[in-house]
């Protein structure tokens, strides 16, 4: 977070965002999470960002959890 390309944003997220939620954590592997790990690591432990203009959720972090989007059958109609 303390160099690009996150320094850079961080000081426009007010312009783009109504949420900004950040966490920090250890695993075991290198590899990036899934967005189901990340969503809970962010509900549970995030910390929201000031923003001047944030939804209801930010604060509280009530954030819907991901939805794997179908897989599409090449080919099909």
């Amino acid at each position: 977070m303390d160099s690009e390309p996150h320094l850079g944003i961080s000081a426009r997220l007010d312009h783009y965002c109504d949420e900004a939620t950040f966490v920090d954590w250890e695993q075991a592997s290198p590899g990036l999470p899934d967005w189901p790990t990340s969503w809970r690591h962010l509900t549970a432990d995030g910390k929201a960002a000031e923003l001047t203009h944030p939804s209801t959720a930010n604060q509280t972090r009530d954030f819907p959890s991901p939805v794997e989007p179908p897989l599409s059958v090449s080919g099909s109609t």
